[in-house]
């Protein structure tokens, strides 16, 4: 088996996954209980939670655990315009977004407030800062954007949005998702000043169901639940103890090993690519130039994404036609960056893990011209 999606999901890592069992079968207490079976798994959660911050370089209270990515950046969005309503109703955000980003901003147009969508450029396909800095008002209380792209890589100029939103409105809160970046390009919110930050476990083989949200301290968001005081009365509930400690466990491998991870799947990337280059003429390669080493997205016009993904499964090889929430429905990304049928119905992506080898990318390399051979123009 070749597994060339890990975007969508990754393998739960072996020591993430005896963490979890050990809590599960072990330290099983409820870690708001007083007494000290229940202060065991508090202090368990408290250890992941110290992991999780120190991976972005964060105060360990900034942390607050949920159930994924698509929770961390519903109770960031909607939390910071609930909060923040007052100074204003405007919201950036970009066209290339998560699906959990999008339909929250089209959930808040519904409820009086105003987004602007920022649209990739159309020369370089990518996102650029000014125009996202351009798009912030006095009355924008919110920007809101990814750290990488999950369907073409792209790495977002998350930087320069800082520095220049900030400039223009200080006032403006900035919420990255950075669920596809976590773990595989550098951040450190020293460096990168976020005010709020979604993370998953799930894309660093840490396990489903499990993510965070980083919120700066003194920055203001309205909780979208209600109950207990758990998670700073942000996510009300009894935590994941288990799924928390193995998300710590997954977290605490990436911190040491970005630039050697990130070297090896470069080898990886560029290998496929120069293949690809020289036996398919046919091949696009998708999105701006400034691209995650982890993803590599391309189409073949004439051959379909859906008939393609089918193939190379029946092959126990595993790719995607964009990202996995999208069902198989055309990508809104390369809509966005302005690609015509020909490319969107044949988009096809790789994304890349530590574990992956060049020889695999040789062997997708075959049955990719077996797959022109069967599917005849």
């Amino acid at each position: 088996m070749i597994y060339f999606d890990n975007n969508a999901t990754t393998s739960t890592d072996r020591d993430a996954a005896q963490k979890a069992y050990d809590i599960m079968t072990g330290v099983y207490g409820n870690p708001s209980s007083l007494h000290h079976f229940g202060m065991d798994a508090f202090q368990e959660l408290g250890d992941a939670r110290y992991k999780i911050a120190r991976l972005i370089g964060a105060k360990t209270r900034c942390v607050h655990f949920t159930s994924g990515g698509t929770d961390s950046n519903n109770m960031a969005i909607l939390g910071a315009a609930r909060a923040n309503r007052a100074k204003g109703h405007h919201i950036v955000t970009t066209q290339i977004e998560h699906g959990s980003v999008l339909e929250c901003c089209s959930a808040l147009e519904k409820q009086g407030f105003e987004v602007t969508y920022v649209q990739p450029n159309p020369v370089t396909r990518a996102i650029e800062a000014k125009d996202i800095v351009h798009a912030v008002r006095s009355d924008t209380i919110l920007v809101s954007m990814m750290q990488v792209n999950s369907e073409t890589g792209e790495i977002l100029p998350l930087k320069d949005v800082i520095d220049g939103v900030k400039k223009k409105n200080p006032e403006t809160y900035i919420h990255c998702d950075a669920v596809q970046g976590l773990g595989k390009i550098p951040f450190n919110v020293y460096h990168y000043p976020v005010d709020l930050m979604s993370m998953s476990a799930h894309k660093i083989h840490g396990p489903k169901g499990i993510g965070a949200l980083y919120v700066k301290q003194g920055c203001s968001i309205d909780p979208i639940k209600y109950g207990g005081p758990q998670e700073g009365h942000l996510n009300p509930g009894t935590e994941s103890v288990p799924l928390a400690a193995a998300f710590g466990t997954a977290a605490d491998k990436k911190l040491t090993c970005f630039q050697k991870n990130a070297d090896h799947v470069s080898r990886i990337k560029k290998h496929l690519e120069e293949r690809l280059l020289k036996e398919v003429p046919a091949c696009h390669f998708n999105g701006p130039k400034n691209t995650s080493p982890y993803v590599l997205n391309f189409s073949v016009p004439g051959y379909s994404s859906g008939e393609m993904v089918d193939y190379f499964s029946m092959h126990d090889i595993f790719i995607s036609a964009g990202s996995a929430c999208s069902k198989g429905a055309l990508s809104h990304v390369l809509q966005a960056e302005g690609y015509e049928m020909p490319i969107l119905s044949s988009a096809l992506r790789i994304s890349f893990c530590e574990t992956n080898t060049i020889e695999e990318t040789d062997s997708f390399m075959e049955v990719l011209k077996s797959a022109f051979h069967h599917f005849i123009k």
